[in-house]
This record gives C-alpha cells, structure tokens and sequence, in this order.
C-alpha cells in the first residue's frame, strides 16, 4: 500500500511562509547577487565601451594603421575580460555559498519535519530550485539595473550594458547553481561537523594549474586570445589565496596548542575556538585573502603596464617627437625654427638607415652623441643607458665665434710649366682643369652641411699655383664645426693628375688644418683634410641582444653591414650589446654617434649620407607644430599607439572588478560572523556563568575575528606581492600587443590606489567585526544556560 505525501499547505503558501522566515538571510543572498551582477555588466559595459569609443590618431598618423592597431587592443581587451569575470563570480559564488549554508542550517529541523511528513527529496530540491531562481534572480534583475544606473551617471552609453547580457547571465546562472547546491548540502555539512573549503585533491589541481600557467606564460603570444594568459590571473590568483588559507590553518593548528600552556583564559580560548571552528574561519580568510592579493596583484599590473607601455612607447620613437624625412633628407636650417617652438627642449637630427646584416634586414641609428642625453629619456628607457659605445672621439675643430664665411687656400702642384706666368690667372686657367673645393660642417646641432666653396681662378704666386675657395656660412645652429674638406673635378676629356695641398683655413680665425692629395680628371673626389682620429679602422656600434643572438656576434667581434638597395659597407667592429636600440622599427638594429658615421664615411669616400630624421624633445602637443615646419610629415610620439592605450581601459577594469571583490569579501566575512555567532550561541551563557562579562566576551570575539581578517590580509598581501613577481612582467607583455622586448620589465606598484582599496578593506572588516561584537554582547546578556549547553 503507497502513501502520497502530505499535504501540510499549499506548495505556494509553504514557499513563501519559508522565505518570510529567512528573508534577512534570503535579502543578503539576493544582494551578494546584485553586488556580483553590477559589478561583473559595469566591469564588461566600461570595456565594451573602451573598446567601442573612437580613437585620435593623433598629426599625421596613417589612418590603416591605427585601424590594425586598435583592432588588436581591441582583442586583447576581449582575451583579457573572462579573467575579471571570473574572479568576481569566484568572491560571489563563495559568498553565496556561505550564505546558503546558513539558510541550509536555519532550516535543518524544518527540513526534518516536513521530510518525515513526507516531502520527498525531488520536492525537496524543486523547492530549493525555485527559491533560487527567485532569490538569485531578482538579486541579478537588481544588479543589472545598478550598473545601468552607474553606467549612464558616468555617461556610459547603455548599449554596453546590453553587450554584457551574455556575461551578466551566465553569472548569474552560475550563483543559481552555488546557492541551490549550498541549501541542499547544509544538513549533510552540518552534520559532519562542517568541511574544509578546499579539498586537499582541490588544492592539487589549482597548484598544478598554476605551474602550468607559470610555464607556459613566457611563451604566451600578445594580441590574441591566448588561453593562457586569460586565464592566468584567475588561476595564479585562485592558488595564492589557497596557499594563504592552507598556511592560516597550520597557523591556526599550530597556535592553538602553544596558547594553550597557560592558565589564563586568553589567549587559550581564542586560538582553541579559532582552531575548532577553521571551516567557517575558511571562508572569511579565503576571501579577505582572495581579494588583498588581486589588489596588489592589480596595484602591480597597473604600475608595471604604465612603465613598460611608456617606455616601449620611448623605444619605439626614441624620442618625445620624432618626424622621418625619407626618401628626403633633412635640412639643418629648420632646426632652429623647432627649437623655437614652445614646449621644445631639445632637437637633434639622426639617421634611420635599412642595413643588411648577412642574410637579416635590419636598422642602423645613428645620433649625434651629445644629443643622446638630450633627446632620449635614458632615465625612464633603460635600454639607452648604455647606447653611446666608449670609443674615440671624433675631433673636429671648432670655427670662430664670429665667423661669417670659411676661406680655404690650397696650392696646386704638378703644373704644366709653360702655363706658369706669374700672376696670369688665364694662361694658368688654361693649363689646369677646374678644380672644386667643398667643406663638410657640422652645426651646433651635430647636423651635417655639405657647403661648395666658391673660387677664383689660381693665381701664380712665386712659381706656384694657389686657389682660393670661400662660401657664407649657412642657415643652422652655432657654433660650426668643420669635419672635412673635400677636392674635386667636374667631367672633362683626357686623364691629369693634380697635387692639392691646403695652405690655410680661415673662419673668423686661422684654423689649424692641413691636407693634402692627387687629383685625377674624371676620376672620384679627395679627401683633403678629415678630423682625427687619423687612423682608418671599423666603425665602432652597438647593437641589440636579438642581432647579437641572430648574428651569433660578441663585444669586440667585427660586423659587416651594408646600406641596403647600394653595394656601400661599412666595416664594423660590436663595441656593446645592450636589449633594444631606441627608434629601431625592429629588434635587429645598431646605433652608432652620428659623428662617427660620417667619420667611417669619409674614411671610405668622399661623400656622406645626410640624416633623413627629426627627433625632439618636447611636449607631445608641440609634435603638430614640428611637423608643420617640416612640410606636414607624419609625426612619432613617445605615447603609446592607440591600440596599447586602448588595453589600458583594463586597469580601470580590474579596479572596478577589485571594488565588488571587496564588497563580496565584506560580505562573506559578515555571512561567517553569524555563522559563528549561531555555531557558538549556546557558549555565551556558559562564559557569562563563569565569570567573563558581556562585555568581556564582545572583546574576545572581536580579537579572534581581528587576528583572523588581519592574518588573511598580510597572506594575502604576500600572495599577491609573490604573483606580481613571478608573473606581472610576463603577463603585461602577453596582454599588451606592441611592446616587444620592453614587455619583460620588471614589477612597479602603483601605490595609492593600492593604499585607498586596502584602507576600504579593512574600514570595512573593522565596521563587521564591531557589529559581530556588539551581536555577542547582547547574546551574552540575554542568553541562558539550557541542558544543551552543559
């Protein structure tokens, strides 16, 4: 004979006659949901709209470019958002856990009763189901309206709310599934006299997680949905702060006994009732420790991003603004007007040269070596601290302060003897081919002029042919500085040599120079005079780590480069190998002073090649300016490309993920006060019955609550200090496309974001642990010893 269950009400009366009577605990529930609700649609709507909003491409910027760019920060953005979501569900589902625990609890003689009234485990569980779909959703319908709320008071449009729907509600689901699980297995944890948090195979897979994801990090590729890096934070993270619970409850274990020895009733008690009641202590510590850690790990992520994004943004254009002039090359006499410019500190001109280096395509940079201080921020680019290679100077001699022409006087040898009439410039003109004398300066600047020196006709002076050549000094930037002096001859007939040897140099005073060489009709320009070192050898470079390991080259070894699309070389000799070469486009480069390239240039002919680029030191908004003088040139900045700014609307976003986190942290923590307070109602009469105050005891509980919170903080502040060590660096680089070798920097904190949420946290345990004491005084004044308590 079968029995239907009885029907004690209606199924709607006893549900909601079950939610009256738990609605503090059912309230708390829905608002842990709402909490983690808005703050996982804001977290989603603030990137959505980062990812969204238009970008300022900035004077000059090739517009395809900063499409691609943008697209790829983009997809970073959409690699790296599953990890806030997940962290955030992670804090709420834990919450949600403890509360349904509760619920579970309050309900253990309830659910008693009406199973042995006949409400079969199926009811049961449907019951269980409908309430969380109630409780659980209107806690996800109020969340999404908070963060519509949120998103429109900061003039977020709302179609970044609706993008984040897919998001909101499978958080949503996933806090259904926790707390409908946690009321059907109270009864069973209650009577097992409750579980650890962790299990100990739990605790084996994160860890394992965790070395699979420190391995594999460094190989992560950057502006893709590398599946390692988006789940790095959540699983480095989840680990840390199971290591700091799994370190609290050897502490707590290990504490308890020590205590113990004396006679007094502190610190005994304490430890011992921290020790009996660590499951429910593991909640609070999981979660105060959870969240400690991703603030510093997110305070490390921030700072560490901010250096690495501004100094890769330095490498890239190796100065504040930098303008390239190719195929052309630059004029000196605009120099000054950008040094005019307001905001410019400093401008210098440099080369960006294609090299071949073997069978690698590669950069040479030269700069002139003073300016390398002036124009590279090798405070902030740790790559330029040591670009300049120790080598000889090249001495080039200094014209006179007021100097407004240069004169050069040369004699002329081997001569035809009948053209030799003294003081008869034709009949010499006639026995002599045209001879062209050229100065090769360089300006204040360290920017190269080719001047032509205009010349009389040779006039005969006591039997020998003399040739005077002088030209105004250019446009430019004083003070001159004469680098050579070169002797040609224009196209003719027929082959004659000519001996050219410099008498004097005259600029606003006698310079000390003295050169000479043998002519040819038709045949190359000399080389007269060249500033020292006189010794012809290899140009002294530096070249960076990865055309070192490309080239397999050490210090001291030679380098073969060549100009690329010429047959010129340039003998080379790696004089330093430092990780990157500033304004390099790509990470096979070399740099050499500019002074020193035009020296090894003329070492090997007659002629230089002129700097085809600008770089100037100045505000980023002098950069439309500098590029007006220079014809409207497309302008490089050392700011980060609009792609990488784009990635950094993730710092925002994990601060935002980092404020719910606290709020869900606040509130596990108050979920296992009351837990407390109702696993250890029937101790406070005990306690008051031999002699500890209501008052006494309110302290207690605050101590024990303090000495756990305080511990969770500083485990998980070590946690999260031990992540952003071993894993920030790589994780920025991972996360952030464009910053090459820059990327594996090491670790910064940004300090007072960090300090302000830390100050949040802990005003906000101080606020529960106060409520939870003032729970436990008044229980202990009301309370009564009954037979269960002895």
């Amino acid at each position: 004979m079968t029995s239907s269950p009885p029907s004690v009400r209606p199924a709607a009366r006893l549900f909601w006659a079950r939610v009256r009577a738990q609605r503090g605990l059912l309230l708390s529930t829905a608002g842990t949901v709402a909490v983690a609700v808005a703050t996982v649609g804001f977290t989603l709507s603030w990137l959505h709209d980062a990812a969204t909003s238009t970008v300022d491409p900035g004077p000059g910027a090739d517009p395809e470019l900063v499409v691609s760019q943008v697209a790829d920060g983009a997809r970073a953005l959409e690699a790296a958002a599953p990890a806030l979501v997940i962290l955030i569900v992670l804090g709420g589902a834990t919450a949600v856990a403890q509360l349904g625990r509760l619920v579970g609890i309050a309900r253990a003689h309830e659910d008693a009763t009406l199973r042995a009234r006949g409400l079969s485990r199926g009811q049961a569980t449907l019951l269980a189901l409908v309430e969380g779909v109630v409780v659980v959703g209107a806690g996800a319908l109020t969340g999404t309206v908070a963060a519509a709320v949120f998103a429109t008071l900061l003039g977020m449009p709302l179609s970044g709310i609706a993008a984040a729907a897919p998001g909101t509600a499978a958080s949503a689901l996933a806090l259904l599934f926790v707390f409908a699980l946690a009321i059907r297995r109270a009864g069973a944890a209650r009577r097992a006299r409750a579980t650890r948090i962790a299990s100990g195979s739990a605790v084996v897979l994160v860890l394992l997680a965790a070395g699979l994801v420190l391995w594999q990090l460094p190989s992560a590729r950057s502006g893709v949905a590398d599946p390692i890096a988006a789940a790095a934070p959540t699983v480095l993270l989840a680990a840390g702060a199971i290591v700091a619970l799994a370190v609290f409850g050897l502490l707590a274990t290990a504490w308890a006994p020590l205590a113990a020895r004396g006679t007094a009733v502190q610190p005994g008690f304490s430890a011992r009732q921290v020790s009996r009641t660590l499951p429910v202590a593991a909640v609070a510590v999981l979660l105060v420790a959870l969240t400690t850690a991703q603030a510093v790990f997110v305070s490390a992520y921030a700072g560490t991003w901010e250096g690495a994004t501004r100094d890769a943004a330095a490498l890239r254009a190796g100065a504040a603004v930098r303008v390239d002039l190719d195929p052309q090359s630059l004029d000196p006499a605009r120099l000054p007007e950008i040094a005019a410019l307001e905001g410019v500190t400093a401008v210098a001109p440099a080369t960006v040269q294609e090299v071949e280096i073997g069978d690698a395509v590669g950069e040479l940079i030269a700069l002139p070596t003073a300016a390398v201080a002036d124009v590279i921020d090798t405070a902030g680019l740790r790559a330029a601290d040591s670009l300049v290679p120790e080598t000889e100077p090249v001495e080039t001699i200094r014209l006179g302060a007021d100097a407004e022409t240069l004169q050069v006087r040369a004699t002329l040898g081997a001569v035809e003897q009948p053209a030799i009439v003294e003081g008869d410039r034709a009949q010499v003109s006639a026995g002599l081919p045209t001879i062209r004398l050229t100065a090769i300066l360089l300006d204040g600047t360290g920017a190269p002029v080719t001047l032509p020196l205009e010349d009389d006709r040779p006039l005969i002076r006591s039997g020998t042919v003399v040739l005077t050549a002088e030209a105004s000094l250019p446009a430019g930037s004083a003070p001159w500085r004469l680098l050579a002096v070169i002797a040609g001859t224009p196209p003719g007939f027929g082959t004659r040599q000519v001996d050219v040897t410099i008498d004097d140099v005259v600029a606003g005073t006698e310079l000390a120079v003295t050169g000479s060489a043998t002519l040819e009709t038709n045949g190359p320009d000399v080389v007269l005079w060249l500033a020292g070192p006189a010794a012809s050898g290899a140009l002294p470079v530096t070249v960076s780590a990865a055309l070192a390991a490309r080239t397999g080259v050490a210090e001291g070894d030679p380098l073969d480069l060549r100009y690329a699309g010429s047959g010129r070389r340039v003998d080379a000799v790696v004089a330093s190998i430092i990780p990157a070469i500033p304004g390099a486009g790509t990470e096979l480069a070399v740099f050499t002073p500019l002074e020193s390239l035009l020296h090894s240039q003329l070492q090997r002919g007659s002629s230089i090649v002129a700097p085809n680029s600008v770089w100037v030191d100045a505000a980023p908004e002098a950069a439309a300016s500098v590029s007006e003088i220079l014809g409207d040139r497309p302008v490089l900045t050392a700011v980060a490309d609009p792609g990488t700014r784009l990635v950094g609307a993730l710092i925002p976003g994990w601060w935002i993920a980092t404020v719910g986190s606290t709020i869900l942290a606040l509130i596990a923590v108050l979920a296992s006060a009351q837990t407390l307070a109702h696993a250890r109602r029937g101790e406070v009469a005990v306690l008051r019955a031999l002699g500890l105050t209501a008052t006494r005891q309110a302290a207690i509980r605050a101590g024990e609550l303090t000495a756990v919170t305080a511990t969770a903080l500083l485990l998980g502040g070590l946690a999260g200090a031990g992540i952003g060590l071993i894993a920030v660096p790589e994780l920025v680089r991972a996360s952030t496309p464009g910053l090459g070798v820059i990327g594996a920097t090491s670790m910064v904190f940004d300090l007072p974001p960090l300090a302000i949420a830390l100050a949040a946290l802990v005003a906000g345990l101080a606020s529960v642990i106060a409520a939870a004491a003032a729970v436990t005084q008044r229980h202990a004044r009301t309370a009564t010893v009954t037979e269960g308590d002895r």
